[in-house]
């Protein structure tokens, strides 16, 4: 019997998987990704100014990843007169 020879073809090196987001972060997560203190997000919360929440008990609140964005896509603005149309109830 004939015995091919084969070759050692290099196999290339293939990425790690990329881990899946979370849906729902934590608030001192959501507060740290936003830039604010855990405070300031309950007070935001409290007065129905801040991203949307889930109430995932009783006790602990958490906030979903596509809320935080769109919130924070809500509030972005290119000049300081987008702002103050904005805070009078102008178009922004």
């Amino acid at each position: 019997m004939h015995r091919v020879k084969t070759r050692n073809r290099p196999t290339l090196p293939t990425a790690p998987a990329m881990p899946t987001p979370p849906l729902v972060v934590s608030e001192p997560e959501a507060a740290r990704l936003v830039g604010l203190g855990i405070r300031t997000m309950q007070q935001l919360r409290a007065d129905g100014a801040g991203p949307p929440f889930v109430k995932l008990t009783s006790r602990r609140i958490g906030y979903s990843m596509a809320g935080l964005q769109d919130w924070i896509a809500s509030r972005s603005a290119r000049s300081t007169s987008d702002i103050t149309m904005r805070q009078i109830g102008g178009a922004a």
